[in-house]
């Protein structure tokens, strides 16, 4: 198996609402934009997503978590 180098921006934390958590700008990721392979996790919210191939919250538990939604 070949690895591709990563092509897409690095995430940018930035201020979030809730304690504990940051948001970030996640964008254009082939393989999805998080993989969540464990549960549970911390405050995952307020990230700004687009173009992730195979959607924004993916694996195992993607589909538990809402990485846009507005942090609690």
């Amino acid at each position: 198996m070949t690895r591709l180098p990563r092509t897409a921006p690095a995430a940018v934390p930035t201020p979030s609402a809730a304690a504990g958590a940051a948001s970030a700008y996640i964008t254009d990721n082939a393989g999805g934009g998080i993989t969540f392979t464990r549960t549970p996790q911390g405050p995952v919210c307020s990230d700004t997503m687009s173009g992730n191939t195979d959607g924004d919250a993916v694996g195992a538990y993607g589909g538990s978590y809402d990485p846009t939604g507005v942090c609690p």
